[in-house]
């Protein structure tokens, strides 16, 4: 399986504590994508003593203001992706789409960074069929900005 790595620097929502999509990932209905990977951090200049949660879900709708991003192949000799990758721009506002599942829920400060990692090859979150893999975050105070990266196989 090849293994892609996708980075979003972006600034959270205008309005503290309002969730919105970091990364979409949206595989073709013959393929499965596994989530391997999950890092959120705050490399703002103003330190915030403030929360800051992360879903992974599964939904059946995409957003909306995305922007397509390209990921970087782990391995250089993979296949380009065949998922359609959108994250969030800048300062826009990128809607959460209809939720299926929740995956998974961690909150962290943001003086710190929130990774899960799978511990094996077991361990992974799966997208569904005809769904998106969706990474969230909600962050306790407005306009802060982060770093959210995943790394997926296909």
């Amino acid at each position: 399986m090849a293994q892609y790595n996708v980075l979003v620097n972006a600034t959270s929502n205008g309005t503290g504590n309002t969730e919105e999509t970091y990364i979409e990932i949206l595989p073709p209905a013959n393929v499965s994508v596994l989530l391997k990977r999950v890092r959120l951090s705050f490399p703002h200049t103003t330190v915030q003593d403030v929360p800051a949660e992360i879903r992974i879900l599964r939904t059946s709708t995409g957003g909306a203001t995305g922007t397509s991003f390209t990921p970087t192949k782990t391995r250089v000799a993979s296949p380009a992706t065949v998922s359609t990758i959108v994250v969030k721009n800048g300062t826009s506002a990128f809607t959460v789409g209809t939720v299926v599942d929740q995956l998974a829920r961690m909150t962290t400060n943001t003086r710190g960074i929130l990774e899960w990692v799978a511990r094996d090859e077991r361990d992974i979150i799966e997208s569904g069929v005809n769904q998106r893999l969706i990474i969230t975050g909600k962050i306790n105070a407005a306009s802060i900005v982060f770093d959210c990266e995943c790394s997926f196989e296909e």
